[in-house]
């Protein structure tokens, strides 16, 4: 189930995103807000894929190297932590039933990405064995230890051109989302 996921991470959200289109009750404060807490997850995708490499926008799970500096040094997961926020922040955009809906879909992410961690860290234990595991111990999954922060380089060009199709399919729902919320009011 977790390289089904994987393999089309980047499709399965969109039905998700066109109910909160269909549902959404527009406001200018949710708007605002959402649109920060989404423009945040894309903060911490970039600078994610600037401490990344070229292989992590495959569809296959696999990997060159263990990524174990930058942010990957405090989390083992920071693109999953980006995707969350820009979630969350398309979520309370809708104001559809903001508590339930808030919480129904931390939920649903939260078991989604749970299986794709399993397989891409059963993929990393069986490829790097024990320079995964120790790792895996000192680094958290998800929860940032700010205090492991270690230094690696970043790419902030090869970040800017590996996250264009973020930052443009981001941008495409934000607009459609003012758009509808425009047509509402």
């Amino acid at each position: 189930m977790g390289k089904f996921l994987f393999k089309y991470r980047s499709f399965l959200p969109v039905p998700y995103f066109l109910f909160l289109l269909f549902v959404m009750d527009f406001n200018w404060f949710n708007f605002s807000i959402g649109t920060l807490i989404t423009l945040f997850g894309l903060l911490i995708r970039f600078f994610s894929q600037g401490f990344a490499g070229d292989w992590m926008r495959e569809n296959d799970v696999r990997a060159d190297y263990i990524l174990d500096g930058g942010l990957y040094s405090i989390l083992r997961h920071p693109l999953y932590l980006g995707n969350f926020f820009i979630g969350f922040g398309f979520t309370f955009i809708s104001d559809f039933y903001p508590v339930s809906l808030l919480s129904l879909y931390s939920f649903v992410f939260f078991v989604y990405y749970y299986l794709i961690v399993l397989e891409e860290e059963d993929y990393l234990g069986k490829k790097f064995g024990e320079k995964f595991i120790k790792y895996r111990k000192k680094t958290p999954a998800i929860l940032p230890n700010f205090c492991k922060w270690e230094k690696d380089r970043f790419f902030c060009k090869r970040s800017l051109d590996f996250e264009k199709s973020t930052y443009s399919t981001v941008a495409f729902i934000l607009v459609a989302f003012l758009v509808k919320g425009l047509l509402i009011n």
